[in-house]
């Protein structure tokens, strides 16, 4: 199977994922040719990144607030582990929570694009929660360089345009 991206010819033998050997390009299933599915730009994913943590900050944030007075918020404020613990256990279900019932995360909605199979398919409640637990690798923002992030690389999923 020959990339578009880069003209390399990929052996179709024994081939495990629809990845390039040379360019990391997402080769298309037949499935996926037929349904015209079109992959995100880099450019929508950093939007689609900076979108959501402006977003997730700003509830976050918000949420913090409004149990501020409360008691329980008190003496948790008062240690930073446990003020961790609590924003990232919150960003999991942020995360998760949108793409496993909606495709799509808030800033995916404004840019329109959605996560979806290798095949163009609707992603299993397992492949969101990898995708979700693959986004707290501390490098994995790192890995965007060869087209595809790990943490839609490994739980074999991709953001695409959602016409």
């Amino acid at each position: 199977m020959k990339c578009p991206s880069c003209g390399y010819e990929n052996s179709p033998e024994g081939r495990q994922d629809n990845v390039c050997d040379e360019c990391g390009y997402l080769l298309f299933s037949d499935y996926a040719v037929k349904k015209n599915i079109i992959n995100a730009s880099g450019n929508r994913h950093f939007v689609n990144y900076i979108g959501d943590e402006i977003i997730f900050r700003f509830v976050l944030t918000r949420l913090m607030l409004s149990f501020s007075h409360t008691e329980l918020i008190h003496t948790h404020t008062k240690n930073f582990i446990q003020d961790w613990v609590f924003s990232i256990c919150f960003l999991f279900l942020y995360s998760f929570m949108f793409e496993a019932f909606c495709q799509r995360s808030p800033a995916k909605f404004i840019t329109r694009t959605k996560v979806v199979t290798e095949d163009g398919l609707k992603p299993s409640i397992t492949q969101i929660f990898y995708r979700t637990l693959w986004r707290f690798v501390p490098l994995e923002p790192l890995s965007f360089s060869n087209g595809r992030c790990w943490h839609d690389r490994f739980p074999r999923v991709r953001v695409v345009d959602d016409r």
